[in-house]
């Protein structure tokens, strides 16, 4: 049983989404009846051990990989430059779902906050926002960022996929994020 963690309901802002999220919740307790479950991190298994009830020594801590080949410092990426319009701007990245938690419309306004001083900024947000769900999270931010007055410099890619991660890391000035959970 490989865990991947459940956001709290109450993180997701989304009153639609709860029960979804509810129902994941309760059904955890599958891990129970795995013979070992694995983890990502030690909050993996004690969020695991809350939610399934089970004993943490059937559970194993196996880290992410990380390619350090691709994750290696380098030029930007040229063609993510020209693509996005990023040349002679201050790239902040985000990488990841558009989901309530990940808190993209404080993102948003962190960018508004940062043009003031370094009016040459972009917020680069790098990940799925075609989902119904993800998609509401998306146009949200979008819609702060028209009433804060940086809509231009709010950049969705939309999905990439995981190989290519890499070129927005090397491309990009700061990584930035507000999540309440990841594991």
């Amino acid at each position: 049983f490989d865990y991947h963690g459940i956001t709290p309901a109450h993180l997701w802002n989304d009153p639609e989404g709860i029960p979804l999220i509810e129902k994941s919740e309760a059904r955890a307790v599958v891990a129970r009846h795995a013979d070992l479950a694995m983890v990502h991190s030690e909050y993996m298994v004690e969020e695991l051990t809350r939610h399934a009830q089970i004993d943490p020594h059937a559970i194993r801590v196996i880290p992410y990989v990380v390619p350090l080949d691709h994750f290696a410092p380098s030029a930007p990426d040229a063609e993510l430059i020209e693509r996005y319009d990023l040349s002679g701007h201050f790239v902040l990245l985000y990488i990841g779902r558009m989901a309530g938690n990940k808190r993209i419309d404080d993102l948003v306004r962190g960018l508004a906050e940062v043009r003031k001083h370094y009016p040459n900024t972009k917020l680069l947000l790098v990940g799925n926002n075609t989902v119904p769900v993800y998609r509401k999270c998306a146009e949200a931010a979008l819609a702060i960022a028209r009433d804060l007055g940086c809509e231009e410099q709010v950049i969705f890619t939309g999905p990439i996929p995981h190989s290519q991660l890499y070129r927005f890391y090397t491309t990009c000035h700061i990584y930035a994020t507000a999540s309440l959970h990841e594991g």
